[in-house]
């Protein structure tokens, strides 16, 4: 069953898996969803709704917590038999976002209170309480005159007057992903202004890729090498880039045979052979991404999607070069050690050298435990990870980054050595101080 009958209010003050969990109790409670019926997979939902699916992952927590449905390995997820079940818990109290105005109080609330001061025998105040009490005279008497107390001030000069300020006066700190941005924005314009005449280095600056490598570590498991990343644009435009190497466009191998066939090929090839350069992705992989293939001469081959992920066997059967795969493509909670779904695939990348596998990290949150990255498990080096600021951070950032193997780095950096950063110095800088200061992880988390 695969029917979404419902959307989600993303400006709602409660939040969006509780919001999914009351939907789903209300249509097992009202018979909508009958008695062990299959609920869609989290990856459908997900898709649907437009949610992460850490979201969908909790408000099934909640629902098999709760006693409405049950989960099967290798299954799904299924409804429970009320008349049979467990007696349902209460759901723990939506989590609101506070508002500024939370504090000020409301006629209602004044309301109620006097009424439980009623019920508890506390006098209602006079007239008289409530009037504003006179504010004491400025004017001091002869017997009450006492010494100023002494405050350390200074003194900030302005083009029109001078503004006292108290010397332990702290500025306040940033609350919004907002205001921070723009703090490391006014932090490198009135601190690095001679870096920012510096030449950009044009696979990125060093300073930016630590402090990619330390984020990766730390919130998404993944250990690599700064001097293996690379900076660009859109993770499209940088897919674009990769895909046009000769490492993934026309990959070779060492000519076979031996004796006059062996003399044969190194007189027509230089001992080379090229081998169909050929693409495996998901079925149901988005057309905008087919063309970026399409663009870069690679002819696309679609692999079916189960409920373990991409259909392994037909990977490995399919005479494909590298694979393309977001973390959609990978298993959710179908198999009882997802690993051993990403090792197959892996396994079979490092069986022969022009074997590689892109992931297309497109997940807006720090999952590490719930979701596994490919990257995360190479051994082997055959992983080419790309990710986005414009994915983590929506707030216009056009930089992404890739994570490359060494022979496909080496490959990079020579085709495009001559070439300059697309990334501005300034946006590499205000994004290193914007990891650096663990906001972005904070803002993730």
């Amino acid at each position: 069953m695969n029917t979404i009958s419902f959307t989600l209010e993303t400006d709602s003050k409660i939040r969006l898996y509780h919001q999914l969990y009351e939907k789903i109790a209300e249509l097992i409670k009202n018979g909508s969803y009958p008695k062990n019926t299959k609920l869609p997979s989290i990856r459908t939902i997900s898709e649907k709704l437009y949610v992460s699916k850490n979201t969908v992952t909790k408000a099934y927590e909640l629902l098999e917590k709760n006693h409405f449905i049950y989960s099967e390995q290798k299954r799904g997820y299924f409804v429970m038999d009320l008349s049979k079940s467990v007696p349902i818990q209460t759901a723990p109290e939506p989590e609101k976002t506070p508002q500024p105005d939370d504090d000020i109080p409301t006629v209602e609330s004044i309301i109620r209170q006097r009424m439980k001061n009623q019920e508890d025998g506390v006098p209602e105040p006079s007239d008289a309480d409530e009037k504003p009490k006179p504010k004491k005279s400025a004017k001091k008497t002869a017997d009450y005159n006492p010494k100023p107390k002494k405050t350390k001030s200074v003194t900030i000069q302005t083009a029109t007057d001078s503004v006292p300020i108290k010397q332990n006066q702290e500025p306040a700190k940033p609350s919004s992903v907002e205001e921070r941005l723009a703090e490391c924005y006014r932090s490198v314009l009135l601190q690095q202004t001679a870096k920012l005449q510096e030449d950009a280095n044009p696979f990125g600056e060093l300073c930016l890729k630590k402090a990619i490598v330390k984020f990766l570590n730390s919130c998404l498991g993944i250990k690599c090498d700064e001097n293996l990343v690379v900076i660009g644009s859109s993770k499209d435009s940088l897919l674009s880039a990769i895909l046009q190497l000769q490492s993934l466009n026309t990959p070779y191998i060492k000519s076979q045979g031996v004796g006059l066939l062996r003399l044969a090929n190194q007189f027509t090839t230089g001992s080379l052979t090229t081998v169909k350069a050929i693409a495996a992705v998901a079925e149901d992989t988005d057309l905008p991404t087919k063309k970026i293939f399409a663009a870069a001469g690679l002819p696309v081959k679609e692999v079916p999607v189960n409920e373990f992920g991409l259909d392994s066997n037909f990977v490995i059967t399919s005479g494909a070069t590298s694979v393309f795969t977001i973390p959609g493509d990978s298993p959710e909670f179908s198999v009882s050690d997802p690993k051993e779904h990403y090792k197959i695939i892996l396994d079979w990348a490092s069986q022969a050298s022009y074997r590689y596998i892109i992931e297309y990290d497109t997940e807006n949150s720090s999952v590490q435990d719930l979701l596994t990255r490919f990257k995360s498990l190479d051994s082997m080096d055959k992983v080419i990870y790309i990710n986005s600021f414009e994915n983590l951070l929506p707030l216009g950032l056009k930089t992404s980054f890739a994570v490359l193997p060494k022979n496909i780095f080496a490959d990079f950096q020579q085709k495009y050595d001559n070439l300059t950063c697309p990334v501005s110095l300034l946006e590499q800088l205000v994004l290193t101080e914007f990891i650096d200061k663990n906001y972005l992880s904070d803002y993730l988390s």
